[in-house]
């Protein structure tokens, strides 16, 4: 496969995983798209908030999710304990923190990345990265002994896999507290300027989702509780 660059044609390494990207900066997502597409990134698609990127993850698998940090419904960290036993993982942020970059790590994510300059260049490195890491991590290990592949075992137990009903009432759960973060938001980002009327439908909007919270966690048994 070969891509036009500054009327040249060069050939690149064809990757086979699929992409998610979860920013609402539609620049920065379109950057980071472009970027990987020229590396040969086959199928890179992209959500604006943690409620949509659930709803996608739901519907299809992806190997790779690129997540900004701050989204409007929450933070991306609220997404890695949802896909980190299946996809690898990369936050992204437009703060080149050190203790963003150890949050995302200590949570589970596979790289940090700072969306700066250099940012589209060093992007399908660091994607390559991730997923080879997520995959030496999660594949079966073998050594050759006498010719024959033998499985190494670990002496450590395994976390046992969330079932299925487990999974969806943490992801009830999570885009529930989502839509709490999002009037909070929009309230202090409002304050003083809103009138009362639109601060009083913020703070609303909010305790209505509170009260979600409390009967769905009411109504679910407590071995399905994340």
């Amino acid at each position: 496969m070969k891509i036009p660059v500054d009327g040249r044609h060069l050939p690149i390494q064809t990757r086979t995983e699929s992409v998610l990207i979860v920013d609402d900066n539609p620049d920065h997502a379109t950057l980071a798209s472009t970027s990987l597409e020229r590396s040969g990134w086959p199928t890179i698609d992209s959500v604006a908030t943690l409620a949509e990127a659930f709803d996608t993850i739901k519907q299809r698998h992806y190997d790779l999710l690129l997540i900004d940090y701050c989204l409007p419904d929450g933070f991306g960290l609220d997404l890695i304990d949802w896909v980190r036993q299946n996809s690898a993982v990369v936050i992204m942020s437009g703060m080149g923190s050190e203790e963003i970059a150890a949050e995302a790590i200590k949570s589970g994510a596979n790289d940090y990345l700072v969306k700066n300059t250099i940012f589209p260049e060093v992007l399908p490195d660091v994607a390559s990265q991730a997923v080879d890491q997520f995959r030496a991590k999660t594949q079966p290990k073998t050594s050759s002994r006498l010719g024959k592949q033998v499985l190494k075992v670990t002496a450590s137990p395994s976390k046992p896999k969330k079932t299925q009903k487990q999974q969806s009432t943490q992801s009830r759960l999570i885009q529930t507290v989502s839509r709490i973060r999002e009037p909070l938001t929009k309230l202090l980002a409002d304050s003083p300027a809103a009138s009362p009327e639109t601060q009083a439908k913020h703070l609303k909007t909010a305790l209505a989702n509170c009260d979600k919270i409390v009967k769905l966690i009411k109504q679910t048994p407590k071995n399905s509780l994340p």
